[in-house]
């Protein structure tokens, strides 16, 4: 199990399911679905009962997806004005501090959680690229329209530093671990192989 680890690397291939696009937002459902999956397991669980939790994107389509995914287990609701939050049940610590936040980067400023859950969105077939990644484009253009906010070196430093006791990124490993991953966003890269080493790949 993960008892005890800080570093979790939760892999969801690309073959499993790709990026799409919401006009300038990404989502990425099977990530949200694997998160909600999850989330549900350990917020329920015996040791998860005192703990607070954190899920973070980049991008607010996904934040949407994972409160989408979670309403089959009744950890979010939709509200009367079409907006999404946390039941009654899942909203608080001891009464007072927040238990669970589902949310954009942006929304964790200055916050920590116990777990956080890092939603990585972006994925491409390494060992098939698409077509647009064969063409001869300037290697940052190349970077950024693989990679787009994770490159984003504050923002990313501020997601991957929220958390209390464990960090979990769910994503396609194989695209943070790729040259383009090392070149990109070295911090990803870096974390996929702290957990290999320190941690755990689910």
């Amino acid at each position: 199990g993960i008892e005890g680890k800080a570093a979790v690397w939760l892999d969801v291939p690309d073959k499993l399911g790709k990026e799409s696009k919401f006009g300038t937002s990404r989502a990425r459902s099977i990530e949200a679905i694997q998160i909600a999956k999850l989330l549900d397991e350990w917020i329920n669980s015996e040791k998860g009962k005192g703990l607070s939790f954190g899920v973070i994107s980049f991008y607010k389509s996904q934040v949407n997806e994972v409160f989408k995914c979670l309403k089959e287990y009744g950890i979010t609701e939709a509200t009367q004005d079409g907006q999404w939050q946390v039941t009654h049940k899942y909203r608080y610590l001891d009464g007072t501090s927040e238990r669970l936040r589902i949310g954009t980067v942006d929304s964790f400023q200055g916050m920590e959680f116990d777990v956080v859950l890092l939603s990585m969105v972006r994925s491409i077939d390494v060992e098939n690229p698409p077509h647009w990644l064969n063409k001869d484009q300037d290697i940052h253009e190349k970077h950024q329209r693989i990679f787009g906010h994770l490159m984003s070196e504050n923002r990313l430093c501020v997601s991957m530093s929220r958390q209390k006791k464990v960090l979990v990124l769910v994503g396609n490993a194989d695209l943070a671990r790729s040259t383009l991953g090392s070149e990109a966003v070295p911090a990803l890269h870096k974390f996929y192989h702290l957990c290999r080493e320190y941690g755990v790949v689910l």
